[in-house]
């Protein structure tokens, strides 16, 4: 019998031994494999049956040639009373591959198609496009049924499904691949397509793809002190130090890594001509051992030092300056300088720019914030035709400028662009940054909204796909924030897994204040849910959500931050299709600041927020044994810090093992339903027991050091009565 057809690109392979589908592409080989079928039925006196391929006594493959596509019907006979026959076609064309059922059309029946994709190790499952009000994100492989595609992250490519309302992707460790399950009604046309796309971030945003850079000492988005927006220009080396100490202390154990010294180590209020400092030259008054001395001073404290620069533009009038003076593009005012290089000439290209990070790098910074990019690319238009070479567009000349830069410092260093005004800006050389600021300066409540949480809605697509997005500061201090206010940003950035730079003075910052930092430390590696978002501001001004899907080895759930964006008390409904819950599933949800237990919750969530609040919700679905609902680590409550979290049904025992931090007291909220009674331990060698109220309790940890420590808490059981 028929068991292959092949049309165009595409190809698909029926094994009668196993009853399985296999489909494939001429380029990218085996894309789905294992794909088998199940039906579920009822016979004439309504019972229940499961019908799966194996059942039929007698199979036909037949090739269907058609004008346009090749066909390979699969004719399978003498089944069970209630699903007799059964025909499967797969039609392959040059838009993909449709595979159509041909059945009982009793609307009861359920038709079930599941396979496993093959489709690389760098795999996300994503949305093509979502309207709302919020963001949708992942840490680890997890999926919401809203995917509908595959996205490999190393080769620019998709796997996508459609004409089905969910392929319900979800990743199996066992098999280290993504599977699907597509649900197909008796009554529809049971039939679905799957494609290819190639190229699909280059040709959705029109930019130069390459993957995400991972060879920085930054193995997650960085965090960390930012002199500018918390000093200005009282920056100094002791300021600098002061701050890295107290980071040290303070917020190391967290994940803040990074100290950044911004502009003002080299520029002055005025930029008076007599002055000395310039790109190789920092302000001698405050840092008078040099920067190679702080940055030494950064790494002994075991922290990153970083370095901001501006290579496409000088201070004053060097000795560079007077001896290439064609280099020189502009002489024009400036807040970060008049002098603008050009950047095809070659003694910038070959001299001033691979000598400035040279000099970094030889100091002992090793991530770069690299500023004033729009600027010069507005000027090298407004001048284009006084370049050494104008027959380079603008932006062949800044990527070459780049790349140069690149070359210089090797793959290991952290480059930031700084920063991004316009799509231009942003997309330009994301291929050749590790990351690009999105937005202008953020201290007040109404640019964190603009530059942040505006810009974020329409490029976080981007995020820890290409670059990171770099949202600007987080500053938290009560000169720019109410505690709602601060809550709510440290929460919108904790949750979306961008670089979180501390724009505040921590010798002067409250322990309040510190503390939420704690809770959105480190950044983690969370990448986005869509590919595209068409966002629109206007209808995002009364709240935002932030919906992240969390998949580990040993639990799935959600998180998700409700924020007010406005002055005022905002009542806020979200359905379950708007979170991609199950409207009839119970779920179990904790909410994070204010340590409240909802315990079991069905429906819409409905929630009424004070002005700038913010709600972050663990929403874990409810199970009919005792689990866990929440941890006091980090505001995802448990993807930071649980390493194993197992429940064993033979002892009624849950357990786990959790990264905690010496001197910080650790709990874990833990549901226990009707009938279960929790055994506790008198030794007290699993924390300290404590029962909140009905249906919820609570260990806690007091360790003196870093530790990863297991624990355990065990159950008796007695049924309950209707």
């Amino acid at each position: 019998m028929a068991n292959y057809i092949n049309y165009r690109a595409y190809a698909v392979r029926y094994n009668a031994s196993t009853h399985t589908f296999a489909l494939y592409h001429e380029v990218h080989g085996l894309i789905a494999d294992d794909l088998s079928i199940v039906v579920h039925t009822h016979d004439l006196n309504n019972v229940y049956e499961r019908v799966e391929l194996k059942d039929f006594g007698w199979v036909k493959g037949v090739r269907e040639k058609h004008l346009e596509s090749n066909c390979l019907a699969v004719f399978f006979h003498d089944g069970p009373q209630s699903l007799p026959s059964l025909t499967v076609r797969i039609t392959l064309n040059a838009d993909g591959i449709t595979m159509s059922l041909d059945g009982n059309p009793d609307s009861a029946y359920v038709y079930v198609v599941e396979g496993r994709a093959e489709w690389g190790s760098d795999t996300l499952a994503m949305i093509q496009h979502k309207n709302g009000r919020g963001l949708s994100a992942a840490y680890g492989p997890a999926a919401s049924p809203s995917c509908n595609l595959l996205f490999d992250r190393a080769r620019d490519r998709a796997l996508v499904f459609n004409g089905t309302s969910s392929p319900h992707l979800r990743y199996d460790y066992k098999k280290n691949a993504y599977t699907f399950a597509i649900f197909l009604s008796g009554s529809d046309s049971r039939s679905f397509q799957v494609h290819t796309e190639d190229n699909l971030y280059a040709q959705t945003y029109a930019l130069h793809y390459k993957p995400m850079r991972r060879k920085s000492d930054f193995s997650a988005p960085p965090c960390g002190f930012m002199t500018w927006y918390a000093v200005m220009f009282d920056a100094c080396e002791d300021t600098v130090l002061r701050n890295a100490e107290i980071q040290a202390e303070k917020l190391k154990p967290y994940g803040a890594t990074a100290i950044w010294i911004d502009w003002e180590w080299y520029h002055t209020h005025h930029f008076p001509r007599e002055t000395t400092c310039d790109t190789f030259h920092p302000e001698p008054q405050k840092y008078p051992h040099g920067m190679k001395y702080v940055a030494d001073r950064i790494k002994e404290l075991g922290l990153i030092p970083a370095l901001w620069l501006s290579p496409t533009h000088e201070v004053r009038e060097t000795a560079f300056i007077r001896e290439h003076p064609q280099a020189v593009l502009v002489e024009t005012p400036s807040w970060c300088g008049p002098y603008f290089f050009d950047p095809t000439h070659p003694d910038f290209l070959n001299n001033f720019l691979p000598a400035a990070f040279r000099q970094g790098l030889d100091w002992g910074f090793r991530a770069f914030k690299w500023d004033t990019l729009p600027k010069a690319i507005d000027y090298i238009d407004e001048y284009h035709d006084r370049l050494y070479d104008p027959r380079q567009t603008t932006e062949q000349a800044l990527r070459h400028v780049v790349e140069v830069a690149r070359e210089t410092v090797g793959d290991e260093i952290y480059l930031l662009s700084c920063h991004g005004e316009a799509d231009r800006d942003i997309l330009m050389y994301a291929d050749v940054f590790d990351a690009a600021r999105i937005g202008a300066d953020v201290f007040h409540w109404r640019e964190f909204q603009a530059y942040c949480v505006d810009r974020m809605l329409r490029y976080y697509s981007l995020h820890n796909v290409v670059q990171y997005l770099d949202p600007d500061n987080l500053v938290l201090r009560e000169e720019f924030n109410t505690r709602a206010q601060a809550v709510s940003r440290a929460s919108f950035l904790g949750l979306i897994g961008v670089p979180i730079t501390i724009g505040d003075d921590l010798t002067l910052l409250p322990e309040e204040r510190v503390e939420i930092l704690r809770r959105t430390l480190p950044a983690l590696d969370i990448h986005p849910m869509e590919v595209k978002r068409p966002a629109d501001p206007v209808q995002n001004r009364e709240y935002t959500y932030v919906n992240l899907f969390i998949r580990t080895r040993w639990e799935e759930y959600q998180i998700v931050d409700v924020f007010n964006r406005t002055q005022r008390d905002v009542p806020v409904t979200l359905t379950p299709e708007e979170l991609d819950l199950e409207p009839e599933e119970e779920y179990l949800i904790f909410d994070f600041w204010n340590a409240r237990f909802w315990g079991h919750h069905r429906g819409p969530i409905s929630l009424r927020l004070t002005p700038c609040e913010s709600q972050v919700l663990a929403i874990r679905r409810a199970e009919p044994r005792p689990q866990l609902v929440s941890t006091s680590r980090h505001i995802t409550q448990g993807a930071c810090e649980l390493q194993d979290l197992h429940w064993d049904p033979d002892t009624l025992t849950l357990s786990g093992v959790s990264r905690m931090i010496g001197g910080e007291d650790y709990s874990l909220y833990i549901s226990i339903p009707k009938g279960f009674s929790p055994v506790e331990d008198p030794s007290g060698s699993n924390g300290i027991f404590t029962r909140l109220e009905a249906g919820l309790c609570c260990m806690t940890f007091h360790p003196s050091e870093n530790v990863d420590a297991g624990w355990k808490l065990s159950f008796f059981h007695t049924p309950v009565s209707n």
